[in-house]
């Protein structure tokens, strides 16, 4: 990576902050003074940034907008090798430096889109984030480093491609005991698991994905049945509901649970509004996608699901 003068750093940092300015004319002119600037000095200037500023606001500026500009890219060749290598030297080492939670989640999505670019044609072109990846949610004793971990697998699940068995079970064995904490103290981390879990059962394989869905489909339907917290049943469902649309046929062997879960809820006058709609959602998510495997395997069922929806 190049230093650049502190002047021109400095002007470009002024040019960062007035892409925030609420005079119109003076953000559309110095967003078009920043277009200006070649890629590769632009991606050397805010990963400079991001190394050696402190303020969290141009620090967030220059995340989002170096985020962005890998994010416009489509094809790692496009990047200049030294950048490159910059680039996935720097950005693990800043984000576990990084203390601002906010800051160090940007940071992991420049890191995960990175990782998504580099993995092309079925070939991991950056195999040391793997490393990292693993250290952080597998190894790493410390919060932070199973919040990176887990908003990886969220952001960029094509890496998991590359793990074995052995060491993908370890990595749903991280994600399942998340996924059982208490609510009540560890809210943010439940749902992210469940997130990193959905990520990770959609993008796999069917015959992979049906390996390791037993035991986190029992927590996510005993959450659903059995949590006070409307917002986490909330989040629950839906992501249940995008498995079921995405990976159908590895969860035909739980319809009955799955019918089970959601008729009980629907039964219940207890039952928030907006939790029996997803219910509902998910029935007809299940009923679309197996036809006659939801058919045949939920018949018990039948007469109170077609009374729930004629109820509602």
């Amino acid at each position: 990576m190049l230093n650049a003068p502190q002047k021109y750093i400095e002007e470009f940092i002024h040019l960062l902050k007035m892409t925030i300015s609420p005079d119109n004319i003076q953000r559309k002119e110095c967003e078009a003074r920043l277009n200006a600037i070649d890629k590769e000095t632009k991606l050397n200037l805010l990963l400079q940034v991001l190394i050696n500023e402190k303020g969290s606001d141009i620090l967030e500026i220059s995340s989002l907008m170096l985020r962005q500009a890998i994010y416009q890219c489509t094809d790692v060749k496009q990047f200049n090798e030294a950048t490159l290598n910059t680039l996935k030297n720097t950005m693990p080492q800043l984000c576990l430096q990084q203390q601002d939670r906010n800051l160090r989640c940007k940071y992991v999505d420049i890191i995960s889109s990175l990782a998504t670019l580099c993995y092309e044609d079925d070939k991991n072109h950056w195999p040391e984030v793997n490393s990292f990846f693993y250290e952080c949610l597998v190894r790493s004793n410390h919060d932070i480093g199973k919040e990176i971990g887990l908003r990886i697998i969220e952001t960029a699940p094509c890496i998991l491609g590359d793990f074995n068995d052995e060491f993908l079970g370890n990595i749903v064995k991280v994600i399942t005991e998340t996924m059982s904490a208490n609510i009540q103290t560890h809210k943010l981390f439940v749902i992210n698991s469940l997130k990193a879990f959905s990520s990770l059962f959609v993008d796999l394989s069917s015959k992979r994905s049906k390996k390791y869905i037993n035991t986190p489909l029992q927590i996510i339907l005993h959450v659903i049945k059995n949590s006070n917290d409307v917002d986490t049943v909330s989040k629950f469902l839906e992501e249940l509901n995008v498995m079921i649309e995405c990976k159908s046929r590895a969860l035909k062997e739980y319809i009955v649970p799955i019918a089970e879960t959601m008729v009980g809820l629907l039964a219940s006058q207890h039952t928030a509004e907006n939790i029996r709609i997803e219910c509902m959602e998910c029935l007809v998510s299940m009923a679309e996608h197996c036809k006659k495997s939801f058919k045949s395997a939920a018949k018990a069922y039948l007469p109170a699901i077609i009374d729930v929806f004629i109820r509602h």
